[in-house]
């Protein structure tokens, strides 16, 4: 047995994660809370046991989702999708008055 990292995101599973901007990753619940007025997208990272000759081309969705229901990790990532200038100020003004 291997182990692999699966992500879902919006119902595709994939072995890389999306690309999304790494500074725009919400580290922290309270982060998440605070900005509860804007877009976040959630990408889920699952670590799971695979047989030593698994090929992801050659397994259907239905059981990918299903190894990915019983992976034996899963880490959830939370992003900033749509960030506008007034959002930005916003968020500068949240981090200095929250995260300091």
């Amino acid at each position: 047995m291997s182990t692999i990292t699966l992500f879902l995101y919006k119902g595709c599973i994939m072995q890389k994660m999306p690309l999304f901007n790494t500074k725009d990753k919400l580290s922290t619940v309270y982060k998440i809370m605070a900005v509860n007025f804007i877009r976040i997208e959630k990408v889920a990272q699952f670590i799971i046991e695979a047989p030593d000759d698994f090929v992801f081309e050659d397994v259907s969705n239905d059981v990918l989702l299903q190894m990915c229901n019983n992976a034996k990790q899963r880490i959830n990532h939370h992003f900033i999708a749509v960030k506008t200038t007034s959002f930005s100020r916003c968020y500068k003004f949240i981090q200095k008055r929250a995260f300091t």
